[in-house]
């Protein structure tokens, strides 16, 4: 079973061309003092003083095809498991064993512990197995635990289809698991969503399988209302009350996220309804990222005010990922470059920002600009000199990001995979592993 993030890494539009769009990592800039904009206030001389950062990385290379799909950091090393891929457009089965980096040798270490051959990315949670059955599993101590969770799809009504779902640790409140989705009848093009909670010291679920017309982007829980939310993709937001063991969903408020969704005219009415917005419960606040990364709005249920934190639609800058429990986000920025007289843009550089007073402050800069040769030489040329390169295409340039609890150790992972578009066979595949130590006084 893959974990949504990565599914929908694999499935990134296809790029043809490589050395134009491959987005090489790791030379450090010495110059930590980035300017973006003049409107966005970014660190000081005080705050470089503040926080530390130690970056390094190594490239990864198999002779047989292995992909790393990090998971999760333990006992401060990043643990994975590997895919072997034979095609393009197929996913094969992980690992049954968890493997870990190990930078001094530039190898993946096979580790004891057992992973249920399934890709998660924390270190407990739920999950569903092979045959689609829910599962919470714990692989905090040597020996992987799992216990099976009953009763969380039962009562559905089969005339309706999951169009999307997901199932995670409720922010706030790690004692509780939720799952939620939204369906489809077909027949007459009526929607509904489903929650449910699982209280894992109990062993008790709670859930309502019809809540009308509610696409859930997330669940969480607010401090000051004592309450869990839901967060849906129209931006409004419900309390649940609990009326038994069944789950009743109330209005509290509207949020405006009409530009938030995509402006990808392309997408049909019916794609943008079953669309998850991507949002971020942190205590009291929801953070809410637009659907192509350069917009981040934070809104405060006990205050009920909006702050646009991020806003850089014009500017080529979008977010892989926020942490806001570790206030830590990882930002890329879009250069132009030539490549045979032909523009084109390219992913270049690295930024980790913190938010801090309700203002975006860059604290570290990487930029991947003069490593690009690298590449040409022992990826891209490799395989223009073979008798394949008129069908070549490249697909799966994606970043994975992965921090750990304290907020102190960050990972960037760059997969690359170039195959043949006929057979869609992968022909060459690399990663590279970008590791910050970061330091706060």
């Amino acid at each position: 079973m893959k974990i949504n993030k990565y599914s929908i890494m694999k499935n990134m539009a296809l790029v043809f061309i490589m050395i134009i769009v491959v987005p090489t990592f790791l030379a450090c800039s010495k110059d930590k003092s980035i300017v973006l904009n003049n409107d966005v206030k970014t660190n000081s001389k005080s705050q470089q003083d503040s926080i530390k950062v130690n970056q390094s990385f190594i490239n990864i290379n198999s002779n047989k095809g292995e992909m790393f799909i990090p998971c999760f950091w333990k006992d401060n090393k990043l643990l994975g498991v590997l895919e072997t891929p034979k095609r393009i457009d197929i996913d094969m089965p992980y690992s049954d064993k968890f493997y870990s980096i190990n930078i001094n040798e530039n190898s993946l270490d096979k580790t004891n512990q057992e992973s249920y051959s399934c890709a998660v990315d924390s270190i407990k949670g739920p999950a569903l197995d092979e045959k689609e059955k829910l599962y919470y599993y714990d692989f905090t101590e040597d020996k992987s635990k799992r216990f099976y969770i009953k009763g969380y799809n039962e009562g559905l009504d089969e005339n309706y289809k999951a169009t999307n779902g997901n199932m995670y640790n409720v922010d706030g409140n790690n004692r509780f698991l939720t799952y939620h989705t939204y369906r489809i009848n077909y027949r007459t093009n009526k929607q509904i969503g489903t929650i449910s909670l699982f209280d894992l010291k109990t062993n008790k679920l709670y859930k309502n399988n019809n809540i009308g017309d509610i696409n859930i982007s997330i669940v969480g829980y607010c401090k000051f209302l004592k309450k869990f939310i839901v967060f849906d993709n129209k931006g409004e937001i419900f309390k649940v009350n609990f009326n038994g063991q069944n789950l009743e969903i109330e209005k509290i408020c509207k949020i405006d996220i009409s530009d938030f969704r995509s402006n990808n005219m392309d997408i049909s009415d019916f794609q943008l309804n079953n669309m998850d917005i991507n949002a971020k419960i942190q205590n009291d606040n929801i953070y809410i990222i637009n659907f192509d990364g350069n917009k981040l709005l934070k809104y405060n249920i006990k205050t009920k005010e909006s702050k646009v934190l991020l806003d850089k639609r014009k500017e080529g800058i979008k977010m892989l990922d926020y942490f806001p429990k570790q206030n830590v986000l990882v930002l890329e920025k879009e250069n132009e470059v030539k490549d045979n007289n032909i523009k084109t843009k390219m992913y270049s550089d690295i930024y980790l920002a913190e938010i801090k007073n309700d203002e975006l402050n860059i604290f570290y800069r990487n930029s991947y600009k003069n490593i690009a040769e690298k590449y040409k030489k022992e990826m891209y040329e490799k395989l223009l000199n073979s008798n394949k390169k008129e069908d070549l295409i490249k697909m799966n340039h994606a970043f994975i990001t992965n921090i750990n609890d304290k907020g102190d150790k960050l990972s960037i992972i760059v997969n690359i995979e170039v195959g043949n578009k006929k057979n869609k066979n992968i022909l060459e595949r690399s990663q590279v592993v970008d590791y910050y130590n970061i330091k706060r006084n």
